[in-house]
């Protein structure tokens, strides 16, 4: 079965910062954007309709609920029958549910069938900060055998509030993953992490020297949003803005500008190239 990511062409670029999970978070008032979910190949499963959970005061109605999960079975079952027209109109209708989903959603990410929480796990990193009631579910998520579960339950964290330290964990692990679409989505979910890690910035700068652009572009982006701690990576972004795909020369040109920025106003004048970069 053909990879199904064809829903996520207008997910994966923010702003002006180029490809990527998430945003920059110049402010704390900006809000952060939904990490772009990544799919995966393989039959998947028929599933039944998520039972809808108990009715709170704050929570949705017992049958926006219920709705979803019934769209959610329909989804599944129009990716487990290979039909573009019904995945796609499936996966439309339980969109306009929104965050209304992921009380259904919920028992699914807990479930048994690795399939079916692949699935889950992909419709709430649409969804971003307003799935934030999934929270402990996903933290759960993040010992998941599946590198898709992983990087989309742990970039899905990263857009709310805080996120643990082992969502971070994981998605720097998965930078060297063999999947180029693990890969270049973990890198970008990186880019809510306000704080990024020396650790987490080396393994970054690493990516510079990705065999594929996309995931050259996506280091480089994430670069960009942090400042002067990554005037390290300035000796390769420099290399790269003569690279011979035009997304990494521009997420290069962009990321050498931004941090030679940061470090003029932080100590009032140009970064020097020999004294603050690596050899």
């Amino acid at each position: 079965m053909r990879r199904l990511s064809g829903f996520m062409a207008g997910m994966v670029c923010a702003a002006t910062f180029g490809c990527g999970g998430g945003s920059p978070q110049p402010a704390a008032t900006t809000p952060r954007t939904a990490a772009a979910p990544t799919a995966s190949s393989g039959a998947l499963p028929d599933l039944q309709p998520v039972p809808p959970q108990a009715e709170s005061p704050d929570s949705p109605s017992s049958a926006a609920v219920g709705t979803a999960g019934e769209l959610f079975h329909r989804w599944v079952a129009a990716a487990q029958a290979n039909d573009p027209e019904a995945w796609s109109q499936a996966e439309q209708d339980l969109q306009t549910v929104g965050e209304q989903a992921v009380p259904a959603l919920i028992p699914v990410l807990s479930g048994a069938d690795p399939l079916a929480r692949e699935m889950a796990v992909m419709f709430l990193a649409q969804l971003g900060p307003q799935a934030e009631p999934a929270a402990e579910a996903l933290t759960g998520l993040l010992n998941d055998p599946s590198p898709l579960v992983r990087v989309n339950a742990a970039g899905v964290l990263t857009t709310f509030e805080n996120p643990p330290e082992s969502a971070v964990t994981v998605l720097v692990d998965l930078l060297s993953d063999e999947d180029v679409n693990i890969r270049t989505t973990a890198a970008g979910c990186l880019g809510n992490v306000t704080e990024l890690s020396s650790a987490a910035l080396r393994r970054l700068v690493d990516g510079l020297d990705d065999a594929d652009p996309r995931m050259r572009a996506a280091a480089a982006t994430t670069l960009s949003r942090s400042g002067q701690k990554a005037a390290a990576a300035l000796s390769k972004l420099r290399l790269l803005t003569g690279d011979d795909d035009e997304a990494v020369r521009q997420a290069a040109t962009l990321a050498v500008k931004l941090i030679d920025s940061a470090g003029r106003s932080e100590v009032g004048g140009a970064v020097p190239v020999g004294a603050t970069e690596e050899k």
